[in-house]
């Protein structure tokens, strides 16, 4: 029954590529602002061989060369049309549906990878980013793939496998640079799951390994940045994340204001730990409420700005209802409800955002039931909290800057939670 149900799967995958057609009515739905500056990016390398834009040192100092070079791999081979780069990551998607039937395998829960693989299959949220030109579906492939790699070589009790780790890890850092806040974090779930099985002097030694890798990766590209820029970093993503999203996105809801004129009062010479206080000191409870709607969208929004964009709607803008609910109640679903009686737009804007949400909830209480029911018997010890370790960097440090395409890195991971909760709950592994 396993078998026959894993080739159904297999079916859906392939037939989930059916929507890059998507892309050959409307060119430009997948390229968003960011997509533009990983197009640019890509083209001065194909047309210059250079990773440079001058005057402005802005964008590659942003954006490591990790995606430009996987846009430049498929224009070489394919062709510059965006539908090359939305099947190619529909079937990465795809692909990452099947590294989770593999996961199942590997932690002896082969249901739970199948039903894990479904969801992820089936999610609104990784079709939506998969017909983007973005990074998110690339890096949540990378990340199954580095716990795959890791679960493998750590049963052949291979003393290298932390920098190999860590070394997978520096390289999806190329891509999202958020994976680099990964390595402190497996390096610890490494140092404190090797300690009961070896002791700690052979546990410091992996863990130091595993940050030793990730560093041999990443600081090339450090160095290059220093030699080039004359700044010691690997990524400015952070600081303009942090500031121009996360603090600005704080400051605009506690002025009533907008995010421009917000980010125009944050200096970002004072550096982010010093605005960071300043903003906590002034809107403490802005703050927190700031940081738990970033994360209730990342976990439940649906961006239905980006979905009328796929399709050539500019006019639908937004990250979903849960930012209106938040500001406007229960009126806002109300007058979306009226208006998709009379509009076609407002029906489909309300049906993407319906069925978003639902799955959402399934989602995430599935994997909550992975979790905590003892019946479904979660895998201990490393797999299990390197898994949970990347879902809180991933889906927690965005904060306020929180969209829904943020999941997508982590959604492999609340997938297979979820399989994991729904075979406990049947009973069956």
């Amino acid at each position: 029954m396993t078998r026959k149900a894993e080739r159904i799967l297999m079916g859906f995958l392939l037939a989930r590529l059916l929507l890059a057609p998507v892309t050959l009515a409307e060119p430009d739905g997948g390229v968003l602002t960011d997509s533009q500056g990983y197009i640019g990016l890509a083209r001065r390398l194909v047309e210059q061989g250079a990773y440079y834009v001058p005057p402005n040192s802005e964008p590659d100092l942003l954006r490591p060369p990790g995606y430009p070079l996987f846009l430049v791999g498929i224009w070489a081979i394919f062709g510059q049309h965006p539908f090359y780069v939305t099947l190619i990551q529909l079937a990465i998607s795809g692909l990452t549906a099947w590294l989770i039937v593999l996961l199942g395998r590997e932690l002896n829960h082969p249901r739970a990878g199948l039903v894990g693989a479904w969801l992820y299959a089936l999610s609104p949220n990784v079709i939506l980013w998969s017909l983007m030109l973005m990074t998110e579906v690339l890096a949540a492939c990378l990340l199954v793939v580095t716990i795959l790699f890791t679960l493998r070589l750590e049963r052949t009790a291979s003393r290298g496998w932390p920098a190999l780790t860590g070394g997978l890890l520096g390289l999806s850092a190329y891509v999202r640079p958020i994976s680099l806040t990964l390595l402190p974090v497996w390096s610890l779930v490494t140092y404190l799951s090797t300690r009961r099985k070896a002791g700690s002097r052979p546990a410091l030694r992996s863990s130091l390994l595993l940050l030793a890798g990730g560093a041999l990766v990443v600081l090339p590209w450090v160095a290059r940045n220093q030699i080039t820029h004359g700044q010691l970093i690997f990524s400015t993503v952070t600081q303009k994340t942090w500031i121009g999203f996360n603090l600005a996105s704080v400051l605009a809801q506690a002025q009533d204001t907008t995010r421009d004129r917000a980010i125009a009062q944050l200096d970002p010479e004072k550096g982010l730990l010093r605005l960071t206080v300043e903003v906590i000191q002034r809107y403490p409870t802005d703050f927190v409420t700031g940081q738990l709607l970033g994360i209730t969208r990342t976990l439940l929004g649906t961006d239905i700005g980006t979905w009328g964009h796929a399709f050539g709607y500019r006019a639908w803008v937004g990250l979903g209802i849960l930012s209106g609910l938040f500001q406007d109640g229960l009126s806002q679903l109300g007058e979306a409800a009226r208006d998709s009686l009379a509009d076609p737009q407002a029906a489909a804007r309300l049906a993407l955002i319906g069925i978003g949400l639902l799955y959402s909830l399934v989602l995430l209480g599935l994997a909550g039931a992975g979790l905590l029911n003892r019946r479904a018997q979660p895998p201990a010890g490393l797999p299990l909290w390197l898994m949970i370790g990347s879902l809180i960097v991933l889906v927690l440090l965005p904060g306020a800057a929180g969209q829904a395409r943020f999941r997508v890195p982590a959604e492999p991971l609340l997938a297979w939670f979820a399989g994991l909760g729904w075979t406990g709950a049947v009973g069956r592994s």
